[in-house]
């Protein structure tokens, strides 16, 4: 009789931990996940090696956003960028900054304000957003590949785990 008592507990056990682990899995893999950023391009928003958290669930785009593109990009490697434009909007470069629809751009996340520019201007394509990195003389972006699409955009980069310094939410 014990031994029945003990084996019902044992599968009890079994199965609470199953359920935890595919809780956990679909968590990660359709709501929100945990990325590593790779490389400089985005100092000092984030850092080589900064472990973040990962909106996926019902992302859309917006600029200014932090986001995980996946590796399916002109330089086939997961990307770590901001958005600067969306489908529809006018992006300008030239040496006096950066401009959208004609505005000028207010960004007090970049690394180092005096960065190499050279004259761009296009009309973001539908489906596509225009990303670049917020340390600008580091980052390969758009301005040398071109847009990127909508639907290669892992999710939001909302939260920094680690650094255990730099813990906290991103600024956008």
């Amino acid at each position: 009789m014990a031994k029945l008592q003990l084996k019902k507990e044992y599968w009890k056990s079994i199965r609470f931990y199953l359920i935890e682990v595919i809780a956990v899995v679909l968590f990660i893999q359709f709501i929100a996940g945990l990325a590593i950023v790779n490389g400089l391009s985005m100092e000092d928003t984030l850092c080589n090696g900064d472990i973040v958290v990962v909106w996926k669930i019902g992302y859309v785009p917006h600029p200014g956003d932090v986001v995980l593109v996946g590796k399916d990009n002109p330089l086939g490697v997961p990307l770590t960028k901001r958005i600067i434009a969306v489908e529809g909007q006018i992006i300008q470069i030239d040496e006096d900054g950066v401009y959208i629809d004609g505005q000028p751009l207010n960004e007090p996340y970049l690394k180092d304000t005096e960065w190499s520019r050279w004259p761009l201007e296009l009309t973001v394509p539908d489906g596509q957003v225009f990303v670049m990195g917020d340390n600008r003389d580091e980052s390969i972006d758009s301005r040398n590949v071109g847009c990127l699409e909508k639907s290669g955009i892992k999710g939001n980069i909302v939260f920094r785990l680690w650094t255990i310094n730099t813990f906290g939410t991103i600024q956008t």
